[in-house]
């Protein structure tokens, strides 16, 4: 039953349907990977620096990133836009054992983790200083990492992203609310509605949105 249908029931007999049936019918975390992959391919650049990659293998020098030595700063990783652990701390599986118990045992959990529209490219030691820190706003504007304009204060526990995703970014986190009950304290809407405003749904993230909806079902209804 699609997810139109199934609030035209609920409406119709005034009864609420459980999340679960409302969520999309995502795949493995291990073929959710893969697909989100394939969504990049007419573009293959990574979030939070725009770096070009190929074999997911990125090019540090196209993002003004060259120099780097650790391991991660070789390889692209799939990004959760939303941290994952944002979205475990409103379900109850998550004091019970965390996210291998969630993945388990919760297909609401299951279904938010593997979610494309919440899935990204970032080069992999990005991925590992972002971590689960929330986006918000870097004071000084440091550049630790080359000329990528994206920061991390470790003190607030914030992470700054660049100016040109950093809409898409409130979309999925909107998105992610939606639909599955994701708490965004009122400090953090007010900048993610900013960011929204400040850089609007482009031609491609709507291209983005259509390739994720031909593949898992839904779209994001704050791109269209």
């Amino acid at each position: 039953m699609t997810l139109l249908l199934l609030i035209s029931v609920a409406f119709a007999q005034d009864v609420v349907p459980p999340l679960e049936d409302l969520v999309p019918d995502t795949p493995s975390w291990t073929t959710a990977r893969k697909r989100m992959y394939t969504l990049y391919e007419g573009r293959p650049t990574t979030l939070y620096c725009g770096c070009a990659y190929n074999e997911k293998v990125p090019d540090l020098a196209s993002c003004g990133m060259e120099g780097q030595e650790s391991f991660r700063w070789g390889r692209t990783e799939a990004e959760h836009i939303v941290p994952i652990s944002a979205i475990g701390i409103t379900r109850p599986c998550w004091e019970e054992g965390g996210r291998a118990h969630c993945l388990k045992e919760d297909p609401v959990f299951k279904a938010a983790h593997n979610d494309l529209h919440n899935l990204a490219p970032s080069v992999g030691q990005l991925n590992a200083y972002r971590g689960n820190k929330s986006f918000g706003i870097v004071a000084e504007e440091p550049r630790e990492y080359g000329s990528c304009d994206f920061e991390v204060d470790e003190e607030t526990d914030r992470v700054e992203p660049r100016p040109a995703v950093r809409g898409d970014a409130a979309r999925v986190y909107f998105y992610m609310e939606w639909m599955y009950g994701l708490t965004i304290s009122e400090g953090q809407r007010r900048l993610l509605m900013h960011w929204h405003q400040t850089d609007p749904v482009d031609a491609a993230e709507v291209a983005l949105d259509v390739a994720i909806e031909e593949r898992q079902g839904n779209s994001n209804p704050f791109v269209r």
